[in-house]
């Protein structure tokens, strides 16, 4: 169940990260052109999308939060979470 929640998560963020990549694209290509007047832009829209898609999956699968599933808490007054629909509700 952990496991499917986390290819949930990594979807969910690969695909939002595409949309906001694909929204983007136009205005940040007319912005590197009139900064940069050189065939460079090419190179620095490439880069700039794939910081984008990597910074947008790295917070949308958030791992550590994920990892209270798996290890137990070692308070006292503290139990182990159970992956049930409502945590994967809030989850998501």
């Amino acid at each position: 169940m952990f496991v499917t929640l986390l290819i949930v998560t990594f979807l969910i963020a690969f695909c939002v990260s595409f949309i906001v990549i694909r929204m983007f694209s136009n205005p940040i290509e007319g912005i590197l052109q009139r900064i940069i007047a050189d065939e460079i832009s090419v190179a620095w829209l490439k880069y700039l999308k794939f910081a984008i898609l990597v910074v947008g999956i790295s917070k949308g699968v958030r791992i550590w939060k994920l990892e209270q599933y798996i290890i137990p808490q070692t308070t006292d007054n503290q139990r182990v979470l159970e992956l049930n629909t409502d945590r994967w509700i809030l989850e998501v």
